[in-house]
C-alpha cells in the first residue's frame, strides 16, 4: 500500500506542506494512491503473494500561533482496499496534537500526543508468519520543558509515554508500554554549535512476553551526550553517543550494558541538490525510530543506515533517491538450555518522482525494492523480497 512514510517522503520532496503553512492555519486535503506490491505481507519467498492496493486519505490540519503560544493538530483517515486480499482491507486513522508553550522569557516547551493505527505487514520468524490482517496501534504522549532558552546554558527535562499493541494473537508477545523521564543540560555558546548531556530512566513492560513465564518488566538507563555543529551554510552534522544499561525481570529477555547512538550529516551543495546521511545503533526498547519491520523483543541491537538525495529538476519537478540498510542482532534465551543467536540484514532502495503543476495539486510515483537475508539461527528471522510501485495525486484546500 502507499504507506504514510512513503507519502510523507514524497510530499517532503515537493515541499508542499511548508508552502501551504505560510498562508492559512487550516488545510484540507485528499490523496488517492494506487500501489502494486509483489509481497503484501513481507512473507518468505515461497509464501509471497502480490496485490494491488487502493489508498484514499482524507486529512485536515491546523497550525495556529496564539500570542507566544502555538497549537498544531492533524487528523487523517487512510482507507486501504486490496483487490485480491480483501481480508486485509483496513481503515488507518492518525490523530496528532501539540502545544508549543512559553512562559515569560526563560520558560518554554511542548506538550502533545498521537494515536496511530495501521496494517502491520511484517513477521517475526518462520514459526510465526501471520498471513492475515494484523493491526498495529501506537499511542504516544510527551511533555518537555526548558529553562534558560535565550542564555548559553539551558536546563531541560521531559517525560514521554508510549504504548504499542497488535490484534494478531501471534504478536501478543510484542505488546509493550514504556515511560521515560529525561533530565539534562544544553550548552550553546553560538548559533552554530550546541552540546547536550542527558540522563534518561525508562520503565517498560511487555504484558504478554511469554505464554509460560508471563510478563516481562525492564528498567533502562541512558547516559548520553549530543553534539550539533553547523560547519557551513551548506553542511551540518549531529552526533549522539550513549551508554545504555538494561535489566529485565525475566531471565529469557536480553539486556545488559551496551553502547548506542547515532550520527547524521545534512549537506546541500547547491540550491537544487541536497544529501542526507544517518547511522543509528539501538534496540527496540528505546525511543529511537528503527524503521518498518524491526519490531521484535528478541532484537538485541540494530544498526541502521539511511542515505538519501533530492534534486529539484525544475520548479515543478523533483527527484529523490534513497537507500536504507538495517542489520539486526537477534537473540532468544531459553532458560536452562542456552540461547539462539542470529542476524538479518534488510535493504531497501527507492526512487521517487514528484510533480507539482499548481500549488493545490501534487502528483508523484515511487518505486522500491526490499530484500532481507538471514545468517545464523533461522528460527529467529527469515529472508524475503518485495518490489513496490505506487503513484498518487493530492489536492489541497485552504
Amino acid at each position: 500500500m502507499l504507506t504514510r512514510q512513503a507519502l510523507a517522503a514524497a510530499l517532503a520532496l515537493l515541499g508542499t506542506v511548508p508552502a501551504w503553512a505560510q498562508q492559512s492555519p487550516y488545510t484540507l486535503s485528499v490523496t488517492q494512491g494506487f500501489t502494486r506490491d509483489s509481497n503484501v505481507l513481507r512473507a518468505p519467498v515461497d509464501q509471497a503473494e502480490a496485490d494491488t492496493i487502493s489508498s484514499t486519505t482524507l486529512a485536515a490540519s491546523l497550525d495556529q500561533p496564539i500570542g507566544r503560544q502555538r497549537v498544531t493538530a492533524e487528523a487523517d483517515l487512510q482507507l486501504n482496499r486490496f483487490r485480491t486480499h480483501s481480508d486485509l482491507d483496513n481503515d488507518a486513522p492518525t490523530l496528532k496534537a501539540q502545544w508549543d508553550w512559553q512562559a515569560g522569557d526563560h520558560w518554554q516547551g511542548e506538550v502533545g500526543g498521537s494515536h496511530v493505527k495501521s496494517l502491520y505487514r511484517y513477521n517475526l520468524s518462520d514459526n510465526t508468519v501471520v498471513l492475515g490482517r494484523n493491526i498495529q496501534t501506537e499511542n504516544q504522549q510527551f511533555f518537555r520543558a526548558r529553562l534558560g532558552v535565550v542564555t548559553a546554558w539551558t536546563l531541560e527535562a521531559g517525560w514521554a509515554g508510549y504504548q504499542r499493541s497488535y490484534t494478531a494473537d501471534q504478536y501478543r508477545s510484542q505488546d509493550m508500554s514504556r515511560d521515560a523521564v529525561t533530565a539534562g543540560v544544553r550548552y550553546q555558546p553560538q548559533p552554530d554549535l550546541s552540546a547536550r548531556f542527558n540522563l534518561r530512566r525508562t520503565d517498560g513492560h511487555y504484558p504478554h512476553y511469554s505464554s509460560t513465564l508471563g510478563a516481562d518488566d525492564y528498567k533502562r538507563w541512558d547516559v548520553e551526550t549530543l553534539l550539533t555543529l553547523r560547519m557551513s551554510a551548506a553542511s551540518q552534522v549531529d552526533v549522539r553517543v550513549a551508554h545504555t544499561n538494561e535489566a529485565h525481570s525475566l531471565p529469557t529477555a536480553t539486556g545488559g550494558p551496551r553502547w548506542t547512538g547515532s550520527a547524521g550529516w545534512q549537506w546541500q551543495p547547491t540550491g537544487k541538490l541536497n544529501f542526507s546521511t544517518r547511522v543509528l545503533r539501538d534496540s527496540d526498547t528505546s525511543d529511537q525510530v528503527l524503521g518498518d519491520g524491526l519490531v521484535n523483543s528478541q532484537n538485541k541491537l540494530t544498526t541502521r543506515l539511511d542515505l538519501s538525495a533530492q534534486w529539484t529538476v525544475t520548479d515543478k519537478v523533483q527527484l529523490g533517491l534513497s537507500y536504507q540498510q538495517s542489520l539486526r542482532q537477534l537473540e532468544h534465551v531459553v532458560s536452562g538450555v542456552g540461547s539462539l543467536n542470529g542476524r538479518d540484514r534488510a535493504r531497501t532502495v527507492a526512487l521517487q518522482l514528484g510533480y507539482q503543476p499548481m500549488q493545490a495539486l501534487s502528483l508523484g510515483c515511487n518505486a522500491s525494492r526490499e530484500v532481507r537475508v538471514v545468517s545464523g539461527d533461522t528460527d529467529l528471522s527469515y529472508p524475503y523480497q518485495a518490489n513496490v510501485f505506487a503513484c498518487y495525486g493530492q489536492l489541497n484546500w485552504r
